[in-house]
């Protein structure tokens, strides 16, 4: 704890206006100049005094110190002000590198996605036509013949439906346009 006269007074000027004060416990004075702003400011601690008495007036320092309610004549370059737009920047900094960190490695997922779907879409390559040739030779081989049995009743069901969906194929075959007839003397 401090008494008030160890207590330090801030002279500042905005403009053309001085400010004297002792932030501490809130106590300001203005003036034109320099000493009657400190002049003003002494005349407030003697009022001070005879309120409250100077030996029961003392001043908490440090984390004691009791925040102020009014705000300070204090420049408009003030230390606190700075600090937060340094830690300001900091923060958005940081953001802004996770998001770009997040946004790369997102983008690196989806190229080698789309690479490795492409890969198995491609038609054409030796791979390719080595699985067409597999296919084939899968096809023709007699091991994978139909029985006989099965082949019959096979070809019968498709006669069976043949049968059935021809009259619809011959009515909708009389709105199907006419192929174009060849001409045979251009020959």
């Amino acid at each position: 704890m401090k008494r008030i006269e160890n207590l330090d007074i801030v002279i500042q000027k905005k403009g053309e206006v001085f400010f004297a004060g002792i932030p501490q416990i809130e106590l300001y004075a203005k003036a034109d100049s320099a000493q009657a702003a400190l002049a003003e400011l002494e005349k407030k601690k003697l009022v001070l005094y005879a309120d409250i008495g100077d030996d029961d007036f003392h001043v908490s320092t440090g984390a004691q110190q009791r925040p102020t309610s009014h705000p300070s004549p204090a420049p408009s370059s003030s230390p606190g002000l700075g600090q937060f737009f340094v830690k300001t920047a900091v923060v958005i900094g940081i953001l802004v590198g996770a998001l770009t960190l997040g946004g790369l490695t997102v983008a690196s997922k989806v190229q080698q996605s789309v690479e490795r779907t492409q890969a198995k879409l491609s038609i054409g390559g030796r791979q390719f036509w080595t699985k067409v040739e597999e296919g084939i030779a899968r096809a023709a081989d007699p091991k994978s013949d139909l029985p006989e049995p099965l082949k019959a009743k096979l070809l019968a069901d498709i006669r069976i439906i043949v049968a059935r969906w021809q009259p619809f194929a011959a009515e909708l075959a009389k709105f199907a346009p006419e192929p174009p007839k060849s001409n045979s003397n251009n020959q």
